[in-house]
Order: C-alpha cells, then sequence, then structure tokens
C-alpha cells in the first residue's frame, strides 16, 4: 500500500470504514500485475489473502489483467477462492473480468459475483449495453452467486434524476450488486 496515502495503513482505513456502519473492499489483479501496474495476487493468493483479512476487507474485486501469465482464467480465480476461504474470514469474491471469460458459466461455483460487460460509464447508452447483457445472462445468477453490471452511476453527472432512478431499479430488478461509484461526500439526501 502507499503510506503517504494511507500513513496509518490499510487496517486502520478499514476500521474507519467500518465505523461509519460501512463495509470495507480492496481491488487486487489476477495477474502478475493490475491495470495501474502495480503488483497482482498472482502467485502470492494465500499471503494476499491472509492480508486482506487481516486488515478485515469484506469486499475483493478481483480484476484479470491480460499479462501474459501462464495460469489461465478460471483456475486464477480458483486459486484465490481457495485462498480466501482458508482465511476464515467472510469475503464477498467479486471476479471484474469484464465477461470477456463468461464467468456466469463458471462463476457461481467459485465466486459470489462477477462482472458481466465492460465498465459502465455515466451515460445511458452505457446502460443499456449493460441491460442488454442482463438480458442475455440473468438466469445463471442466483442467491450467492450475482451478475455483476458494475458500479451504481447514481450521484454523478451525466445521466439525469430519472435516468439514476431507472439505473437504480434495473439494477435491483436484475439482482445486480449495489455499489456506489461516486463521491459520498457528495450524495444528496
Amino acid at each position: 500500500w502507499d503510506d503517504t496515502k494511507f500513513p496509518s495503513g490499510i487496517h486502520s482505513l478499514s476500521q474507519y470504514v467500518h465505523s461509519k456502519g460501512l463495509l470495507f473492499g480492496i481491488y487486487s489483479g489476477a495477474g502478475t500485475e493490475t491495470y495501474k501496474h502495480l503488483p497482482g495476487s498472482l502467485g502470492h493468493e494465500t499471503e494476499d489473502a491472509k492480508l486482506f483479512a487481516d486488515w478485515e476487507c469484506d469486499y475483493l474485486k478481483y480484476d484479470y489483467y491480460h499479462d501474459g501469465s501462464y495460469v489461465p482464467v478460471p483456475e486464477r480465480d480458483v486459486l484465490m477462492q481457495v485462498a480466501l476461504n482458508a482465511t476464515g474470514r467472510p469475503i464477498f469474491y467479486s471476479n471484474s473480468g469484464a465477461g470477456f471469460t463468461l464467468p456466469w458459466t463458471w462463476g457461481p461455483k467459485v465466486l459470489n459475483s462477477w462482472r458481466i460487460s465492460l465498465d459502465i460509464k455515466p451515460n445511458w447508452e452505457s446502460l443499456v449495453r449493460i441491460i442488454d447483457t442482463f438480458i442475455q445472462v440473468s438466469h445463471f445468477g442466483g442467491p450467492g452467486a450475482w451478475n455483476d453490471g458494475d458500479m451504481l452511476e447514481v450521484g454523478v453527472e451525466g445521466l439525469t434524476l430519472a435516468e439514476q432512478k431507472s439505473h437504480f431499479a434495473l439494477w435491483c430488478f436484475f439482482k445486480s450488486n449495489l455499489l456506489l461509484g461516486n463521491d459520498m461526500t457528495k450524495v444528496d439526501e
């Protein structure tokens, strides 16, 4: 982690987030590095899972980066699943591979959720693209294993209030994760 951004450490940050009644999530990559070219978890699943549990993480967003690693997906996700389960801490496990590996076909045995599409954007066209995918894959999700339409774009510029309400309602209808992708200090009452 970055000592400049998080001088008290990630565990202190996690405790602060929990004190606000929120859950704490963290991001890692299923390759040797992440999209930001920081170290990924491939080959370090056990150590990273233990660290995430020690930090009291509640959610892991595990991204897939095409870095030429020798371990294919879904095997990468299975390695992390085993490591997370071994910690004894319940950590919601989410694959963020944008649906490239058809995770709805294998994910229910390994993951709690999986992204079904490319990254969401705060515009109606992006929402329609994801809704089209939801329609095709919604029957694969179920209790404990969910199709993920990506972060909610409510409270950010780009969507009208009516579009934001429709977005939220449709994510509920399709039983998607409801994760805020906005600055919570700017959310209206």
